[in-house]
């Protein structure tokens, strides 16, 4: 009985398998669908253009895109690409589009054998704004050029001044022809030290933003010449005169391999960091060296690192070089540095022997000091070798609205008996070593004629840390004939002697106290914090 089951099975499964293999029929492609949407990726997206690629549909022959203004609805300006079957790629770029604009875009797979489209697939989307305006340049104290590609094209612009929902409207007006030819609107009249906003918009909609700030007017009467790369400082220093502003343009990085003499036949000197980019320029450099008299010097928005070669260089170097026949005489009347950032320098301001060394007076103002590895100013090594007696005469020292991080010295180290040394509203952070801030090389010098301590915060003696060492205002010799302390605030991780009476406690540690101290940003984060005191560029 089983047998003749097998048996039937086989016969059967033959007669099946004969009738696979004869029997021939056509099918009929129409009952077919192209199931697969397409699934869309957006590659790229900016302000005027969208690459988009999608998953490849079989048996598609080409796709067809709707791009609309809206959001998915599809029904506001609706423009199609692709109904020409030109299309075949799983791949393509919209061009000419509108910054800041919401569009969608939805794609469908098409056969040319009849067989159903696909359904769309769609994704929405809004353009990157436009940005035809360049980096705006040639800024001054009054003046500035905005510039553009002439191909592109906008119908008004909005120059503004401030913050917030309010800000005061300079300039409100279409451009004229001859500016749109020519690409570029030149500024006048502008207020210096001033931050502006200019905006240029098509149609209403935006086409670009740029924000830059003015500077300081450069000085009337100075000569204004412009540091190019390449150019050897020296001896562009060399070829002036009288009274002379070396721009340095914003946002570029030039090192000085040889120590930089400002030649006596220059009266004055401003080296001036334009504004105007998204970085100061930055100077690595060797010394700035004086020779004879100068009525100014002064250094204005810089980023100045001062490791040359592994080696941490004086920013400010009274000092004979090797090249000088003779020992230094120079005498100036003031020596600034403002809107500064220096880093990693030996000494901010030396001097060391000099026959006749004179300063009038010295400002460090808006100032960030990092990393020096020695005094911040240092005018005790100018002395006579045998009588031990001062040469270098500095008349007054001010360090006001500034940032100092990283101190392993002296603020100030003096062999000086006329001097008077004034901070004020400045922060300080981790001291380390057990200097003072002021300190007088010998104790029968005459003394320091004034020192005064006002609105500061002082923050983090890894010293006091370690063994509980109090910090000192300043040295026993010093003897300070007039000493003002006022008004100044510490972190708990840092304390001082009797001399800086009287000084309160915060009550928090620098790290609770100061935003994010151990990389620079001192925002005061204690909101019952509201005294006037520190550097005011984290309040602005």
């Amino acid at each position: 009985m089983k047998l003749h089951k097998l048996i039937s099975t086989l016969f059967c499964s033959l007669i099946l398998l004969a009738s696979c293999e004869d029997y021939d029929f056509k099918t009929d492609d129409s009952y077919n669908k192209l199931f697969r949407t397409p699934k869309v990726t957006i590659e790229d997206l900016d302000a005027t253009y969208i690459d988009l690629s999608w998953s490849k549909v079989p048996s598609a022959d080409y796709y067809i895109l709707e791009l609309s203004k809206d959001e998915l609805e599809f029904t506001t300006e609706l423009q199609t690409f692709g109904a020409d079957k030109s299309i075949k790629t799983s791949a393509y770029k919209i061009e000419n589009l509108l910054g800041a604009t919401q569009y969608s875009v939805r794609i469908k797979a098409v056969s040319d054998k009849g067989i159903p489209e696909s359904e769309y697939a769609a994704v929405t989307f809004k353009t990157k704004a436009e940005q035809i305006l360049n980096e705006v340049s040639a800024i001054t104290g009054t003046n500035a050029v905005i510039s553009w590609n002439p191909a592109a094209t906008f119908d008004r612009i909005l120059i503004t001044t401030g913050t917030g929902d309010n800000p005061t409207v300079v300039v409100d007006r279409a451009p004229t022809t001859e500016e749109l030819a020519a690409g570029q609107i030149k500024l006048t009249d502008l207020t210096p030290a001033t931050n502006y906003t200019v905006s240029v918009t098509l149609n209403g909609l935006p086409k670009g933003q740029r924000n830059f700030s003015t500077t300081e007017n450069f000085p009337e009467g100075y000569t204004v010449v412009n540091y190019e790369a390449g150019n050897d400082i020296n001896e562009l220093l060399a070829a002036q005169s009288g009274d002379v502003v070396l721009v340095i343009p914003h946002s570029t990085e030039i090192t000085f391999t040889e120590t930089v003499i400002i030649p006596e036949n220059i009266n004055s000197i401003v080296f001036w960091g334009a504004s105007g980019g998204t970085e100061k320029a930055v100077i690595t450099s060797k010394p700035f060296t004086p020779v004879g008299t100068k009525n100014i010097i002064r250094f204005y928005n810089l980023n100045v690192n001062s490791k040359v070669d592994g080696s941490s260089q004086y920013f400010f170097n009274i000092q004979k070089t090797e090249t000088m026949a003779t020992d230094i005489s120079t005498d100036i009347n003031e020596l600034s540095i403002e809107d500064c950032d220096i880093n990693q320098a030996a000494t901010v301001v030396r001097a060391k022997g000099g026959v006749n060394v004179r300063i009038g007076k010295v400002l460090i103002n808006r100032c960030t000091i990092n990393g020096t590895t020695k005094s911040i100013i240092d005018i005790k090594e100018s002395s006579d070798s045998s009588s031990k007696n001062p040469i270098a005469q500095v008349s007054e020292v001010y360090l006001t609205n500034s940032t100092v991080i990283n101190i392993p010295d002296r603020v100030y180290y003096v062999n000086n008996c006329t001097t008077s040394f004034t901070i004020n509203h400045c922060n300080f952070f981790k001291f380390s070593g057990t200097r003072s801030i002021l300190e007088m090389l010998s104790k029968d010098r005459a003394g320091i004629t004034s020192l005064s301590i006002k609105n500061s915060i002082f923050a983090l003696d890894n010293k006091f840390l370690d063994d509980g060492t109090k910090r000192k205002a300043h040295n026993g010799n010093a003897g300070v004939v007039d000493f003002t302390v006022e008004n100044n605030f510490r972190t708990t991780d840092i304390e001082f002697n009797s001399h800086m009476d009287p000084i309160t406690n915060v009550g928090k540690s620098s790290t609770d106290f100061f935003e994010d101290p151990d990389n620079g940003i001192f925002r005061i984060k204690d909101p019952n914090f509201t005294a006037t005191a520190g550097d005011p560029r984290w309040t602005e």
